[in-house]
């Protein structure tokens, strides 16, 4: 397996951003997505709302890396991954 953030996801991920529109929602948890820290806080938001990930559609432990991908805040994303992960070892533990 190629390793899925290199080269090609940090291109992905800079192209979305430029799409951003400032206060477009996280497909995750709703709360406004910004592009800087600066843009967030001209908002008032904190700085965590500017903080974004390429969140594949396909889950990556799915084989979804270089399927259609959008952009989530980084700890809606990661936390997303830890629980799908949390579940394929439970289920390996299960058996």
């Amino acid at each position: 397996m190629t390793y899925p953030y290199g080269r090609p996801y940090r291109r992905r991920r800079a192209v979305l951003i430029g799409m951003l529109q400032p206060g477009i929602p996280c497909p995750r948890c709703r709360w406004p997505m910004f592009k800087s820290a600066d843009q967030a806080a001209a908002h008032g938001a904190p700085r965590w709302l500017s903080e974004l990930d390429v969140d594949h559609v396909q889950r990556v432990a799915f084989g979804g890396a270089g399927g259609d991908s959008v952009l989530a805040h980084a700890r809606c994303n990661r936390a997303g991954g830890q629980a799908i992960t949390a579940a394929i070892l439970r289920r390996r533990a299960d058996r």
